[in-house]
């Protein structure tokens, strides 16, 4: 267990990120990290959370699918969550897990989904322990540093048993904002089958920070956050 003043260099490092997460001012949280019980809650409210639905046997066809889904920056939450709404009605999709923490988590309790069951390792607060595996499908998306987008990139296959893993590039950013492609580590990622993004533009954009993808595995017909814009 780490004590207050390994707590509090955790929360000045990472000060900005846990001022998103808990809707606090940076102020507010530089106070709070210097009592041991609110700078638990902090940590607490901050930490990465991995929410679980799993369908009746109904509500699933035979063969059906589980997804795993990520979202941690507000533009992921949004692309994200009309994805979840979907796999919550559709037959083909028997479970879908959300691992989500930054401004995503705060707005996924905010929502108080209560078909969604938090799943959280009492005993050694091991994430990779909470994430149910293996799984059919894992769908990552732009996120910026310290964000679990990493987990399913770069685990998504390897870890978690995935047959398939997809990118979605929103926006028009490419793959920019997300450091899990930075150069020097994106050979170990794992094999990419598909690359959603908006449009041609967004698509050009994407060949540029990811040269040697193929073609044929990135596909432009718009996103969940956005479908096109017109060059006027």
């Amino acid at each position: 267990m780490a004590n207050l003043q390994e707590k509090r260099n955790f929360i000045d490092a990472h000060r900005e990120e846990i001022a998103q997460a808990t809707g606090k001012s940076i102020l507010q949280v530089i106070k709070e990290s210097r009592r041991v019980k609110s700078a638990s809650e902090l940590l607490r409210a901050a930490e990465t959370k991995v929410y679980v639905f799993d369908k009746d046997k109904e509500m699933a066809d035979p063969g059906a699918k589980s997804v795993i889904l990520e979202a941690a920056e507000t533009l992921a939450f949004e692309s994200v969550m009309p994805l979840v709404r979907a796999l919550k009605v559709d037959s083909r999709c028997k479970s879908i897990c959300l691992i989500c923490d930054n401004v995503a988590s705060r707005r996924f309790e905010e929502l108080n989904d209560t078909d969604f069951k938090r799943v959280r390792n009492e005993v050694n607060d091991d994430l990779f322990s909470e994430i149910p595996a293996p799984v059919d499908v894992a769908i990552a998306v732009v996120e910026p540093q310290n964000s679990p987008n990493s987990l399913l990139l770069y685990g998504g296959k390897s870890v978690f048993e995935a047959k398939k893993l997809y990118f979605i590039a929103t926006g028009w950013v490419g793959v920019g904002k997300s450091p899990a492609f930075d150069k020097a580590q994106v050979g170990n990622m794992d094999e990419v089958d598909g690359f959603f993004c908006n449009n041609a533009l967004a698509k050009r954009i994407l060949f540029k920070d990811v040269p040697n993808v193929n073609g044929d595995k990135v596909y432009d017909f718009g996103t969940p956050y956005s479908d096109t814009v017109e060059p006027d």
